[in-house]
């Protein structure tokens, strides 16, 4: 009779069991999208004027990508009513990313002349000088521009790849705001110059035209405890003023430090195109590799597109991908392809 009686309870049992989960589920699910959808409605009424609301817009793009998840299957399950706390930010995601999912055609015909690319942040204390070496070759680009070039990195790298880059313009130093650039075309001038950490403005001549660079490196606004987004912004605004006084073909490279979703990056935007936006697949995030980071972690992938192409109207972007090895760096490096009709 005993067991009886146990068999006779054990659906319910499971029924509680399913309700229990299924409640659950839709408390955390609506919580995640109302949560998210609260700070969405913050972000488009006071933009980036609140640290907190900076600092939490830096990564924002994380905190979007579940409810691109969450909102079918709330559909699936016929949930309407918890899809719709799904909808601001599954649409903010689609929006902002979808394109990048999408097959996309280069519109330069195959026989464009390519001027390859790649940005890459070296890590200021980064001594893995043979595995930087051998991703810069196996890049085999026409220009590499380096951020966070420490002196050491800076001479082994000037006499090792020489054959490659016989034109270099190297400027390292002990801390983050080293700078180097190595070249396969003349290097007709280079000014280097430091406000927070190092920028650098080249022209090189390519088959006869006149090229300007420059290899930036704006800083981080995270300032121990706090997110301060004045002292990036003066970078970046420094940096757009003297770009706009160019005459010839130009684009900027490296180490932005910022996200898509930051007013810095609609900063640049209004004026240059994202190289990796426009022909790259994917999320395209360089930043950190987490394995050559202070916590050593080796599973988590990163979480950021900080490094960045971008060029004026003369350039049609051809190719665009993140380097699958960071050479002991926290960041990834930036491989593109620029043609320039």
């Amino acid at each position: 009779m005993e067991n009886a009686s146990l068999v006779t309870h054990h659906p319910s049992l499971l029924t509680s069991l399913r309700r229990i989960i299924t409640n659950l589920f839709i408390a955390f699910t609506g919580a995640y999208g109302l949560s998210v959808s609260g700070f969405l409605l913050l972000r488009a009424l006071f933009g980036e004027r609140y640290g907190f609301i900076a600092l939490i817009n830096s990564y924002v793009h994380l905190l979007m990508i579940p409810a691109a998840i969450l909102l079918p299957i709330c559909l699936l399950f016929r949930r309407p009513r918890l899809a719709l706390t799904q909808a601001a930010p599954a649409m903010a995601f689609f929006t902002a990313y979808i394109t990048l999912f999408l097959p996309r055609a280069s519109a330069a015909p195959p026989e464009t002349a390519r001027l390859a690319l790649l940005s890459y942040n070296l890590n200021a204390g980064n001594q893995q000088i043979d595995s930087i070496e051998q991703i810069i070759r196996d890049a085999n680009v026409d220009v590499v521009a380096l951020q966070e070039l420490n002196p050491q990195v800076a001479g082994q790298l000037a006499a090792r790849l020489n054959d490659l880059y016989p034109y270099q313009a190297l400027h390292p130093q002990e801390w983050f705001d080293g700078q180097g650039f190595f070249s396969r075309y003349p290097i007709l001038s280079d000014e280097y110059w430091q406000i927070n950490l190092g920028h650098q403005r080249l022209e090189i001549d390519w088959n006869g035209t006149p090229i300007v660079v420059y290899n930036t490196h704006p800083t981080h606004p995270l300032r121990g405890l706090r997110f301060a987004m004045d002292t990036r912004t003066a970078e970046i605004r420094d940096l757009l003023e003297r770009a706009s006084r160019e005459t010839h073909p130009h684009f900027l490279i490296g180490d932005f430090n910022m996200t898509d979703q930051s007013q810095d990056y609609a900063r640049v935007t209004a004026r240059y195109a994202d190289a990796y936006r426009a022909v790259g697949w994917g999320m395209g995030f360089t930043f950190p590799n987490f394995k050559n980071s202070r916590f050593g972690i080796d599973f988590l992938p990163a979480l950021a597109r900080i490094d960045y192409v971008f060029h004026d109207p003369n350039f049609t972007p051809l190719a665009a991908r993140v380097w699958s090895d960071s050479g002991g760096s926290d960041h990834y490096p930036l491989y593109v392809e620029l043609s320039l009709p």
